[in-house]
């Protein structure tokens, strides 16, 4: 019988009969077992172990496991361990034991060694150990970290006991004073020593058995202590193995027992860190974006402390750290490879092992980027409206990306109505079958002329409907036909059913990160000019109140961008399509209107970005020019060849032109002409026709696909029957003047120029360059030039100087400062000069008017005397006249660039200045070294003698006289 008191700060066991007892020190917290085996010598030691392990043979081997089962269920009845005590079971003989204490296993039978054996001890969870016993040759003790569970106590030390006596003598005889030892390990790591009794010499009696100890820190999962019986004989009667050269114990008739003993020590219980902080960072982030999470939090016992964030997507960030207690630590970046929400969360770990409890988490959202194409109104059914959609198309279908789909707000035919809108919109199918992308449209007024049916029939059948594209939400809406009054033209608008089913569209996708309405007509617009007409306030404060990011539309053929600024407490129109929009929590919802398709062949990348939409300048598949007139006038436009498009004599539209657009419509009581045409292919001429008496407004339009444009206006420009305008047009330039013929006769009564110019981003065509019109080949002259730009910019200016050569870009100069700078020519010709100017963004201005300049060739006469040379002779000098045309004077030669052939120097002196041919005209005349002449000729009959040299400013001249040589 075994029992447990604990008396004084002790904690005693009893052991066996003999009474031995091992007093162990209270440690606030200590759990142990003894494992009692008494064994015996056989020969047939595997078949004493197999009926040790089976339970249907009895003998001693059973009667002492099942001793030893019984003395430990014993101690479990009174240790503080419910998992233990909760778990016992009854054998086949109705004995009861634990399945904690596992059968003796026969595993490492050694015939060598005899009896020895190997006890396991294996702590569950930091509270519990199981004892596993089998024969073997050495005694090992294993200790077990049970990962999946959490201690409630650190273990510092454990301490093991091995104690063996003999039958005759007392247990607890003190060890001899001698002692060796060995090594323990941990894994094949140097763990700590382990202290023996004395060993005496082969044959040598060791005395009355004795006791040993070690004791070593716990810093792994498992820890094997191995105790080599060839070390620490336990019996009297050791030998020598031949084989091994150790001693081994001879257990016959002299152990009767072993007892090993387990404790550890145990700190007051560890608290975990506290739950840490929800981690902070980014909330939207797109695909593959790397984004940084911070946390902190606190441990009680200040311990430094680790943390593990779990990223929502099947990864983790391991554990990291350790980092002092509360201190925010440095950061874990992390990326997302897929789309979606995600809940970030994170724990944390004190350096002793305790953790805590998952954070609450960050829910994040992970975006692809993307953008789309918006283009409007093109108006199939128009002269060329067709061709320049087909242009459009190929030019979305060449981007590299592709965008996500094309948005269409509107007019997608001219007339939608009968069997003209029939035929409409299977042109327009055609064409918009060549996208490589999906797309998307609503109707426009245009589709509602003739009636919107074939529109439903043909292009979508449903008036208002939603998509959505990542986390974007997007809605269509019919803004209706038009309204009256016609001037300014109004869609119908909205009505209360679309109103309410606005709004629930909205309610329903609050979760949503963007939202877009696309749709015809805008609602907000300089002096309402175009906008729906019915609901257009409740429109607006809707889109305000449910984060509507931004509205899509056309109607106007206007590039312009509206935002309500609240600062200011008005509305402000932006028609500069100088720079990129983008929605966010700090601007209200953006009005966008995107420029014609058919005019320009406008478009509008808009990019997505998380939670941003940027809305990009409109840009066009050509760089085009547009111009518009009203009555009482006809517009034609010639290319250099002659083809024209507009009306004919017999009252049809000719349309000869590639790429050109025509378009003729009546708005209330005015006749509205307008012609677009490439920029840049060719040279036009537009003509205004008078067919009446009164006045008319021009627009001209010049829209580049760099992004620049130029818009300019006349108005009431006074015209007769009979009169003629013409605008020039050339490949690289518009000449913005209109040339007015009064009574048609071909001659320029009246130059008329523009009542307005804007330019955006492009400077404004340089002035015409000042400087001589009138030269002489090689002489260098200066000319300047200036213009500003409308944002201020700075500017560089390149001179053509027609010869095939240009300055380059000559700057930067402030916006406004002149810019001068020479050229020479080195023929005698008619050039034409002209400049233009780029500012600092590249942005480059049409040329400047042309400046005329005369060069002219000087060529002298001269006259070489003697006209025969005789190679022969021994005379000192050549002598040469030289006459200058009418208008330049000799005087102005520099004598030491003179010379003969381009070899031979003329001499410094003598020289003089005379009329030496009685002709009016003076001569200069210079002389040269008769025998460096002779050197460099050859005999001849006509030997050309050339001089050359060059007057003041720079002017070379040439003259050429022939003499005979012998």
């Amino acid at each position: 019988m075994r029992t447990v008191a604990k008396n004084n700060g002790i904690l005693s066991s009893c052991l066996g009969p003999t009474g031995y007892y091992r007093a162990v020190p209270w440690k606030k917290t200590i759990f142990y077992k003894c494992l009692y085996i008494s064994s015996y010598y056989s020969n047939e030691r595997d078949g004493n172990m197999k009926m040790m392990k089976s339970k249907k043979n009895m003998g001693k081997p059973l009667t002492a496991v099942l001793f030893a089962a019984i003395m430990i269920v014993s101690v479990l009845a009174v240790m503080p361990s419910p998992a233990l005590a909760e778990q016992t079971e009854e054998d086949a003989n109705g004995a009861t034991t634990t399945p904690y204490l596992d059968p003796i296993d026969e595993t490492g039978t050694s015939e060598t060694f005899g009896n020895s054996w190997t006890a396991t001890i294996t702590i569950d969870s930091g509270t519990n150990f199981d004892i596993y016993a089998w024969w073997n040759q050495d005694i090992t003790a294993t200790y077990n970290w049970d990962p999946e569970h959490k201690p409630v106590t650190e273990i510092e030390s454990v301490t093991m006991d091995v104690i063996a006596w003999d039958v005759d003598n007392a247990a607890g005889t003190p060890p001899p004073t001698t002692q060796e030892t060995d090594l323990v390990y941990l894994n094949n790591q140097y763990l700590g020593v382990l202290v023996g009794p004395n060993q005496g010499a082969a044959g040598t009696p060791i005395g009355t058995g004795g006791w040993w100890t070690t004791t070593f820190v716990l810093i792994s999962s498992q820890i094997n202590v191995i105790f080599d019986s060839a070390s620490y004989p336990l019996a009297l009667t050791p030998y020598i193995d031949s084989d091994s050269q150790h001693n081994y114990m001879n257990w016959a008739a002299t152990v009767d027992k072993i007892i090993i003993t387990i404790e550890y020590e145990a700190n007051e219980a560890n608290r975990p860190p506290e739950t840490p902080n929800k981690p902070w960072g980014s909330i939207i982030l797109n695909v593959g974006e790397s984004e940084t999470y911070k946390t902190n939090t606190g441990d009680e016992e200040e311990d430094q402390i680790y943390y593990w964030f779990d990223w929502g997507d099947g990864s983790n960030s391991n554990w990291i750290g350790p980092y002092d207690s509360g201190r925010i630590i440095d950061g874990v970046s992390h990326s997302w490879t897929d789309e979606g929400y995600y809940d970030i969360r994170v724990k944390a770990k004190d350096t002793n092992g305790a953790e805590s409890e998952w954070s609450a988490p960050l829910r994040i959202v992970v975006t692809e980027p993307f953008y789309f194409v918006h283009i409007t109104d093109t108006h199939i059914g128009e002269s060329g409206a067709r061709e320049l959609f087909d242009r459009c198309i190929a030019h979305i279908n060449s981007f590299d990306p592709k965008p996500a789909f094309v948005l269409i707000t509107g007019d997608l035919v001219n007339w939608g109505g009968g069997i003209e809108g029939i035929e409409n919109y299977a042109e327009f199918l055609n064409s918009v079958s060549k996208l490589d992308v999906l797309w998307h449209s609503s109707p426009g007024n245009h589709d509602h002329y003739g009636g919107i049916a074939n529109y439903y029939k043909y292009i979508d059948d449903r008036v208002n409907y939603p998509f959505s594209y990542g986390y974007t939400h997007f809605m269509s809406l019919n803004s209706g036909s038009g309204a009256s009054p016609p001037i300014p033209p109004r869609g119908s608008g909205l009505s209360d059913y679309q109103m309410n089913w606005l709004k629930n569209e909205l309610v329903l996708n609050q979760n949503k990160l963007n939202k877009i309405i696309f749709m015809h007509h805008p609602a907000v617009n300089k002096w309402n000019l175009g906008t729906i007409k019915e609901n257009m306030k409740e429109f607006i404060e809707n889109c305000s109140a449910y984060d509507v990011d931004v509205v899509l539309t056309g109607h106007t053929h206007k590039n312009r961008v509206c935002n309500y600024n609240y600062d200011q407490g008005e509305w402000v129109y932006d028609d500069s399509n100088s720079h990129t929009w983008i929605s966010d929590d700090d601007l209200d919802t953006i009005y966008v209107q995107t420029g014609s398709c058919i005019d320009y062949g406008f478009y509008r990348n808009i990019t997505v970005i998380k939670d941003h939409v940027l809305v990009k300048p409109a840009e066009q598949a050509n760089s085009r020019v547009k111009i518009e007139v009203n009555c009482p006038v006809n517009l034609h436009a010639y290319d250099s060849d002659g083809n024209h498009v507009g009306k004919n004599e017999t009252g049809g539209i000719d349309f000869q032109i590639d790429w050109a657009c025509y378009s003729n419509k009546t708005i209330g009581n005015h006749t509205v002409e307008s012609i677009s045409i490439d920029y840049g292919l060719d040279s036009y001429t537009f003509i205004i026709e008078g067919i009446g008496n009164g006045t008319f407004n021009l627009t001209g339009d010049k829209y580049l696909k760099s992004g620049g444009f130029t818009n300019v206006k006349y108005k009431n420009v006074t015209i007769t029957e009979n009169s003629i305008g013409i605008i020039y047009t050339y490949r690289d330039s518009v000449d913005y003047t209109i040339y007015m013929d009064d009574d048609g006769d071909g001659t320029v009564n009246m130059l008329i120029q523009p009542d307005e110019i804007v330019s955006v981003k492009m400077p404004y065509p340089p002035s015409k360059p000042s400087g001589p019109v009138v030269g002489f080949t090689d002489v260098s002259y200066t000319y300047s030039t200036n213009t500003t730009d409308p944002e201020d910019d700075q500017i560089y200016y390149m001179f053509d100087w027609g010869d095939g050569k240009d300055s380059g870009w000559l700057g930067p100069f402030d916006s406004g400062e002149p810019c001068s700078v020479f050229h020479s020519w080195t023929d005698g010709d008619i050039y034409t000069v002209r400049t233009r100017a780029k500012d600092v963004l590249g942005h480059i201005s049409d040329w400047s008017p042309s400046l005329k300049i005369d060069i002219y060739d000087l060529e002298a006469t001269i006259d070489i005397d003697p006209d025969t040379l005789n190679l022969n002779s021994s005379g000192k000098w050549i002598t040469c006249y030289i006459e200058f045309p009418e208008g330049y004077n000799v005087s102005d030669i520099n004598i030491s660039t003179i010379l003969l052939n381009d070899v031979v120097h003329a001499e410094d002196h003598p020289t003089n200045i005379s009329d030496y041919d009685d002709d009016g005209i003076p001569d200069l005349m210079v002389k040269f070294d008769r025998q460096e002449v002779i050197a460099i000729l050859e005999p001849g009959e006509n030997v050309a003698i050339t001089v050359t040299g060059q007057i003041t400013g720079g002017a070379q001249f040439e003259g050429i006289d022939y003499i005979r040589v012998i």
